[in-house]
């Protein structure tokens, strides 16, 4: 386990050390954790957050073991009546 932003731990890892990757990014528009623009929950849309990803899936590629897995529970559709 690590603590920190992952796009500056990720390099870090040592490579094909990961069996499976698994995690929830902010959701755009629904959760803002600080202020800055380096976190990808600071976005307008899923346009704009899958740009911010530029930096973070070299790394998960990097990272990932050949043939495992990534899983990545991009965003959440809201549900009105």
């Amino acid at each position: 386990m690590h603590l920190g932003d992952c796009v500056e731990v990720l390099p870090e890892v040592p490579d094909e050390s990961a069996g499976l990757v698994l995690f929830s990014p902010p959701f755009p528009g629904m959760y803002v954790y600080t202020d800055s623009p380096h976190d990808m929950g600071n976005v307008t849309g899923v346009e704009e957050m899958l740009e911010q990803f530029r930096f973070l899936v070299p790394e998960l590629l990097r990272v990932t073991m050949p043939g495992r897995s990534c899983a990545i529970h991009l965003t959440q559709a809201m549900a009105h009546k």
